[in-house]
């Protein structure tokens, strides 16, 4: 809840901010190891976190400026274009999508597998992960 990230986080600011489709959502920054973090909050809940500092990994080591490459050469990555980029989903991080700034469309005539994408883009890098709900 809002009143446990207050409690427990230095935030730095809870204002309403235009999303990335176009509508205001409410977002605290959160200071967290001396970075920035936006925590995107729907009904008194944050429901998203978003790193933009490469400064926080997973235990195998990815997140932002992870390249493309190695995303897409692990086991399961899928490709999905979407809001500002394409998103990155691996099997094994479930609650998390990394996403690049390349462009939306797959490739004539398919699907950005992991290696079409990697052949067309390898070399860009993640610039936002976003941390959600795992579902699985």
């Amino acid at each position: 809840s809002v009143a446990d990230v207050v409690a427990s986080c230095e935030v730095m600011s809870d204002s309403r901010q235009l999303g990335t489709e176009g509508m205001t959502e409410r977002v605290l920054v959160v200071r967290i190891e001396g970075a920035s973090v936006r925590a995107i909050v729907n009904d008194d809940r944050v429901w998203r976190i978003e790193v933009t500092s490469p400064q926080f990994k997973t235990s195998d080591s990815l997140g932002v400026d992870t390249p493309l490459r190695r995303i897409a050469r692990t086991g399961g990555a899928r490709f999905f274009p979407g809001e500002g980029g394409v998103y990155a989903f691996l099997p094994e991080h479930c609650a998390l999508s990394f996403r690049f700034s390349v462009p939306l469309r797959p490739p004539r005539g398919g699907d950005w597998t992991a290696a079409a994408i990697e052949k067309a883009h390898g070399d860009a890098a993640v610039d936002r992960v976003l941390i959600t709900n795992c579902r699985n």
